[in-house]
């Protein structure tokens, strides 16, 4: 009786053995197996997705994931200028030491409005910027921007114009007493380059704004318009463009300035 006992100990935990062996080189996994699909475990090896690894010192980003259209178009032509792979954002391989998304203030001021014109004098939502346009690699572009819209567009001077990626991003005007002022954002993407013709640096700066103003005409009954800039004498008087009434005086340079 005794050694019935020991060989029945002894079978046990030989198959106690061989399972914990067989469990700890090829792990089990759930198959449902036969008509009936009653559940059972099999030994074998678990299929897994090998995971994707981050290179060191960036951020895995999605390419294109929450972006407009015009930041579509910068990403683009800084992967063409940099050479940089399809699969890497760009976020990722620039941006740590050279920040791409820029933002100006803009601010402008009309003293001494007349009363007449005064409810009917405002700031036109078009305003044009020299920038750096990396698209096409010169410095002191002239930039068209207009109220809405996704991309600006560059002035080549020779009827080669091209979007570029910038846009308004706020455009506030208040008017107060005798006073139209007008305060606006414009972002814009830039990127570290020489010009392509006479190999200046380029600088996330601007020196040079031209914005519009429009009016209605009580008396003529029609509607006008006209444009302050950086580079003109002051003080000067604006007129309308149909009475010919001196509506207000730019007595105030535009002023730039530089906020990322």
């Amino acid at each position: 009786m005794t050694a019935i006992v020991t060989a029945t100990t002894d079978s046990a935990a030989k198959a106690a053995a061989e399972m914990a062996a067989t469990s700890d080189n090829q792990p089990q996994r759930l198959e449902l197996t036969g008509m009936d699909r009653k559940p059972r475990f099999v030994a074998g090896r678990h299929h897994r997705r090998p995971a994707r690894r981050t290179p060191r010192g960036q951020t895995r980003l999605t390419r294109g994931v929450g972006l407009p259209a015009w930041a579509r178009t910068a990403d683009a032509a800084l992967r063409r200028i940099f050479r940089l792979p399809i699969h890497a954002p760009v976020a990722c391989q620039i941006c740590d030491h050279h920040p791409m998304l820029r933002s100006l203030e803009i601010s402008a001021v009309l003293s001494g409005v007349e009363q007449t014109h005064r409810d009917r004098l405002f700031w036109e939502r078009t305003i044009e910027l020299t920038l750096d346009c990396f698209v096409c690699e010169r410095v002191g572009r002239t930039t068209v921007l207009k109220w809405g819209a996704e991309r600006a567009v560059c002035m080549s001077g020779r009827g080669e114009d091209h979007f570029t990626a910038a846009r308004i991003a706020a455009f506030d005007v208040t008017s107060q007493d005798d006073r139209l002022t007008l305060k606006s954002v414009v972002d814009f993407w830039w990127a570290p380059f020489q010009d392509a013709k006479r190999g200046g640096q380029a600088m996330p700066l601007s020196s040079w704004v031209r914005l519009q103003y429009g009016c209605y005409c009580p008396h003529q009954e029609t509607s006008s318009k006209g444009s302050i800039q950086t580079n003109v004498r002051r003080p000067s008087p604006v007129y309308c463009g149909e009475c010919k009434t001196e509506m207000a005086i730019d007595a105030e340079a535009p002023s730039i300035r530089l906020l990322v």
